[in-house]
């Protein structure tokens, strides 16, 4: 595991107690793909209520502007400076916004956005990034989304699954560093894509840092699949694996033998 993503300590949001929650008390879909994204207006039985639109466009105008000041600067510890004071009002807005979109948005008009967005995604990188980056930073950019996709799937499919009352400070446990490495990913993704979208270049000497934050999605995507192995441990949890380069692979094989052990 990588120790320098660890720039936010987890908090609760409100009287909300994050070490409570779980894989599975969120949509996790939501979190990953829903922050930047404005939904484009739907039929008035789908479409969110306007007082809760108003209030989603307000934190969506925060996350934008979060994001937009971490990419302006100019030198990797400048960046790391604004993440590290950015990233608690980041984390707790994206975290709030799934909320959100809960109370003021049907299930199918949730499901709608979020793949929405997923695709809005790629298709932008698809057409922009490789002008805006290159090919290998384009390149790693839609494999982080579609990494996230995936993970948001495994994540519908726990929501279905029954876990063992033993396992459950086991399952917390995960959620909490899953949940870190989830934002810590998608915060890097929002800055790649918040850069290409208003022509705001990334300094060269930043731009592996944003990188290195791409590469969370690996020790997300190992947290989510030991939370799966909770449940079914014997099946697995994709039917198509990620195809991780050599140093993902390394970086999952020591997400996946971490400390964490279940009880016996």
């Amino acid at each position: 595991m990588n120790p320098s993503l660890y720039y936010y300590e987890p908090r609760g949001l409100g009287n909300v107690n994050i070490g409570a929650l779980d894989l599975g008390s969120i949509d996790v879909g939501r979190m990953l793909a829903l922050p930047g994204f404005k939904p484009a207006p739907a039929k008035p039985a789908e479409a969110v209520a306007t007082n809760g639109g108003n209030v989603i466009d307000s934190v969506l105008t925060v996350l934008n502007s979060l994001v937009v000041q971490t990419i302006q600067t100019r030198t990797a510890a400048e960046f790391v400076a604004t993440r590290q004071r950015v990233f608690p009002r980041y984390y707790d807005a994206v975290l709030g916004l799934s909320y959100l979109m809960q109370s003021f948005a049907t299930p199918d008009a949730i499901e709608s956005m979020v793949q929405e967005s997923f695709k809005t995604i790629e298709s932008s990188f698809a057409a922009r990034g490789v002008a805006a980056f290159g090919t290998e930073v384009c390149d790693q950019a839609v494999f982080t989304s579609w990494t996230l996709k995936r993970i948001a799937d495994v994540c519908r499919r726990i929501d279905s699954l029954p876990l063992d009352a033993n396992l459950k400070d086991c399952n917390s446990e995960l959620f909490t560093d899953f949940l870190l490495h989830a934002m810590c990913t998608r915060f890097s993704l929002d800055c790649l894509s918040k850069s290409m979208t208003l022509s705001k270049p990334i300094y060269p000497e930043v731009m592996p840092v944003v990188i290195d934050g791409l590469r969370s999605a690996v020790n997300c995507y190992a947290y989510v699949k030991r939370a799966y192995d909770l449940r079914c441990p014997t099946e697995p949890v994709l039917e198509e694996e990620p195809e991780w380069d050599d140093e993902d692979a390394a970086l999952l094989r020591e997400a996946s033998a971490s400390t964490y052990r279940v009880p016996a």
